[in-house]
């Protein structure tokens, strides 16, 4: 069973992608901030990380450049959602190599779920 550790500080949202994912047949860990997601990531094995761009007190791009500078963590798909669609933050994230950048207003849970399924099954 794929696991997938989903980091927010929007506790109503994690709610819904918990729920989602979980319908979905993936076990799911949530974190509402970087710091908690760092000390999971240490102990836990994930398949996949989504994560939010704005959080405190380590934004989202504070946390996928955490992610990928650990060799430990660096090859762990990540998506990142925010509320922020500009082609800065959607650029840092990338150079930081995120698999994708997702705006939440835009983005279709359905087109997420099997993007995620493919990369897990390619890596397994």
């Amino acid at each position: 069973m794929a696991k997938i550790l989903l980091v927010d500080d929007d506790k109503t949202f994690l709610a819904v992608l918990f729920d989602w994912f979980e319908g979905r047949g993936f076990k799911v860990a949530t974190r509402t901030n970087g710091p908690d997601a760092i000390a999971f990531l240490e102990k836990e094995h994930i398949d996949v990380v989504i994560l939010d761009f704005m959080m405190q007190p380590m934004t989202g791009l504070e946390l996928l450049r955490h992610i990928k500078e650990n060799p430990k963590t660096k090859d762990i798909p990540v998506f990142m959602l925010s509320q922020f669609g500009e082609g800065r933050h959607i650029e840092e994230a990338m150079k930081l190599g995120v698999e994708d950048y997702l705006v939440k207003a835009n983005f279709n849970l359905e087109s997420l779920t099997m993007r995620i399924k493919k990369i897990i099954s390619k890596r397994k």
